[in-house]
Protein backbone atom coordinates (compact mmCIF):
# COMPACT_ATOMS: atom_id res chain seq x y z
CA UNK A 1 0.00 0.00 0.00
CA UNK A 2 2.67 2.20 0.87
CA UNK A 3 4.62 1.80 -2.14
CA UNK A 4 1.32 2.56 -4.28
CA UNK A 5 0.83 5.53 -2.52
CA UNK A 6 4.56 6.77 -2.82
CA UNK A 7 4.17 6.08 -6.66
CA UNK A 8 0.70 8.37 -6.46
CA UNK A 9 2.94 11.17 -4.75
CA UNK A 10 5.97 10.61 -7.06
CA UNK A 11 3.56 11.47 -10.18
CA UNK A 12 2.05 14.28 -7.97
CA UNK A 13 4.90 16.16 -7.52
CA UNK A 14 4.80 16.20 -3.71
CA UNK A 15 6.27 14.90 -0.62
CA UNK A 16 5.84 11.31 -0.29
CA UNK A 17 3.11 9.99 2.92
CA UNK A 18 2.71 6.63 4.09
CA UNK A 19 -0.41 5.39 5.16
CA UNK A 20 0.62 5.47 8.91
CA UNK A 21 0.29 9.69 8.39
CA UNK A 22 -2.80 9.43 6.34
CA UNK A 23 -4.27 7.78 9.45
CA UNK A 24 -3.16 10.24 11.49
CA UNK A 25 -4.39 12.81 9.72
CA UNK A 26 -7.50 11.29 9.83
CA UNK A 27 -7.79 11.02 13.60
CA UNK A 28 -6.35 14.48 14.14
CA UNK A 29 -9.29 16.13 11.80
CA UNK A 30 -12.05 14.12 13.33
CA UNK A 31 -10.85 15.92 16.57
CA UNK A 32 -10.35 19.16 15.62
CA UNK A 33 -13.98 19.21 14.41
CA UNK A 34 -15.04 18.23 17.60
CA UNK A 35 -15.78 14.77 16.58
CA UNK A 36 -16.41 12.81 20.23
CA UNK A 37 -13.56 11.16 21.49
CA UNK A 38 -14.97 8.13 21.58
CA UNK A 39 -16.07 7.91 18.72
CA UNK A 40 -13.21 8.70 17.07
CA UNK A 41 -10.98 6.30 19.35
CA UNK A 42 -12.96 2.79 17.74
CA UNK A 43 -12.87 5.09 14.46
CA UNK A 44 -9.19 3.69 14.91
CA UNK A 45 -9.22 0.86 16.51
CA UNK A 46 -7.58 1.91 19.95
CA UNK A 47 -7.63 -0.10 22.77
CA UNK A 48 -9.19 2.65 25.06
CA UNK A 49 -9.71 5.98 25.21
CA UNK A 50 -6.38 6.46 26.98
CA UNK A 51 -4.79 5.45 23.89
CA UNK A 52 -6.28 8.08 21.72
CA UNK A 53 -5.42 11.10 24.48
CA UNK A 54 -2.42 9.84 24.71
CA UNK A 55 -1.38 9.76 20.53
CA UNK A 56 -3.36 13.13 19.78
CA UNK A 57 -2.52 14.96 23.00
CA UNK A 58 -1.09 17.70 20.78
CA UNK A 59 -4.53 17.91 19.01
CA UNK A 60 -6.23 17.95 22.38
CA UNK A 61 -3.89 20.73 23.88
CA UNK A 62 -4.24 23.17 21.00
CA UNK A 63 -8.34 22.49 21.05
CA UNK A 64 -8.22 23.38 24.58
CA UNK A 65 -6.48 26.38 23.80
CA UNK A 66 -9.85 27.53 21.43
CA UNK A 67 -12.16 26.48 24.53
CA UNK A 68 -9.83 28.73 26.84
CA UNK A 69 -10.17 31.57 24.13
CA UNK A 70 -14.00 31.57 23.98
CA UNK A 71 -14.27 31.08 27.56
CA UNK A 72 -12.88 34.83 27.94
CA UNK A 73 -15.00 36.03 25.66
CA UNK A 74 -17.94 34.68 27.62
CA UNK A 75 -16.64 36.12 31.00
CA UNK A 76 -15.83 39.16 28.94
CA UNK A 77 -19.44 39.69 27.93
CA UNK A 78 -20.45 38.89 31.27
CA UNK A 79 -18.49 41.91 33.07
Amino acid sequence: MNKTLKKICQHLNIQTITCHVLRHAHGSVFLYYNLNIKYVSRQLGHKDIVTTLQIYSHVLDELEQTENRKADAVMEELF
